[in-house]
This record gives C-alpha cells, structure tokens and sequence, in this order.
C-alpha cells in the first residue's frame, strides 16, 4: 500500500491503498478496512457493536460509515456473539438495511444449520439466563460486574442507546441486508470465499474459532 506523508491521513481514493478505520464508540468494537477491489476501493466491515462504556456515538459513527462506503459493503464479519460486537446491527438495524453486502462471514457457533452448534447456543443461552435472575437480587461489585458481562452474552443492557438484542443483531446479518447476500460459517483453518469483487485483489486466512470437533467446543 502507498504510505501517506507524514501529518497526513490516506484517503483511500486510489485503488493501491489501505485503510482501517476505528471508530470510537465505548467498550467495543467497529472496525471498517478499505481495500483494493477490482474497480476500486472495496469496504470490509469487522463487527459493529458496543456494551459497557457506551459514549453514545454509535449512531453517528454508523451514518458516517453510510457515507463513507455508499451504503455498499463488499464483506461483513461478524467474529462472536456478544454486544459488544454486534449490539449496532440492531440499533441500526433499518441503517443496515439499505446496505447492498456482496457476502457475510459469520463464526461457524452460529450456523443454524449445524445442529451441534445450535444446542450450544441454546445451553449458553440457558445458562446466562438463569445467571442473569440470580444476579439481580445482588448489588455487590462482583455481581455488578458479573451481571453486565451476562448481558453482554445476551444483548441485553440497562443502558439507554445500548443496542438492542444479540438475536436481533443477527437476523439482519443472516437476512436483513437489501440484497440477500450469501452468508457462510466458518471456523479456524476453512478458506473462505470471497467476493467477487475482492478475488484476486486480497486473501484471507482464518485463525479461528477453533473446529467444533476438537477441545476447543
């Protein structure tokens, strides 16, 4: 990628460079690269959300990305299933929705189709729901604490602009995105398929998560 003098920040006008952008929005994570496509700069987006610490811009930031990408992202990863990485896919749910999204990877914990993954989730679902109304009669710091990291397994907050529900979150990656684009499920050691638009301009390898069959689940 062509380096930008120094003071100066790339544009990522021209078709050589990279740019990754970081937007501030609390405890969490949003992350927008712009890549070589083959006609042009093409826009990756890497989880959208946000939990403890919520410094209420993550509307802003959202209509900021509208602009930036034209409402078309090329790929949109999500890497797990907490708030604080996905809480903004249901804030802004209806932003999202006008995006055209050439493909959506999506942790392999998540495939609806996978039955072993499935009754995972629903056990931790479970789990953190109980956690959840135990929790709840405490006021001491640990059980605080404890209290908000259940709510980020589960997309819940009591924090006003905290995003809504995991669950809802990801509807709108698996379905939610104006042209239907093909969603996979991957897991640490796949190759992925990329876009049209980006293959042979880039290459991904993925490091995790690890394979459901092995210790890692």
């Amino acid at each position: 990628p062509k380096t930008a003098p120094a003071g100066k920040q790339p544009s990522a006008s021209g078709n050589s460079n990279i740019r990754v952008r970081m937007y501030r929005v609390g405890f969490g994570d949003f992350f927008l690269l712009t890549v070589p496509g083959k006609n042009g700069p093409a826009h990756i987006l890497i989880d959208c959300g946000v939990h403890a610490g919520n410094i209420g811009s993550m509307d802003d930031c959202v209509q900021d990305m509208m602009k930036v990408t034209s409402n078309r992202l090329e790929l949109v990863i999500l890497t797990h299933y907490h708030a604080d990485h996905m809480s903004g896919f249901a804030s802004n749910y209806d932003d999202f929705a006008n995006f055209e999204v050439g493909a959506v990877w999506i942790t392999n914990r998540l495939d609806p189709g996978d039955a072993k993954a499935s009754k995972f989730m629903a056990q931790i679902s479970s789990v953190a729901q109980q956690l959840m109304m135990q929790l709840a009669v405490r006021g001491d710091p640990a059980a605080l604490e404890a209290h908000h990291k259940v709510e980020n397994a589960l997309g819940v907050t009591s924090e006003d602009g905290g995003g809504g529900s995991n669950a809802k979150a990801l509807r709108l990656l698996q379905s939610g995105f104006k042209n239907k684009p093909p969603v996979y499920y991957y897991q640490g050691g796949d190759t992925p398929d990329l876009p049209d638009e980006l293959k042979g301009m880039i290459t991904a390898e993925l490091l995790g998560p690890s394979p459901k069959d092995s210790d890692g689940e």
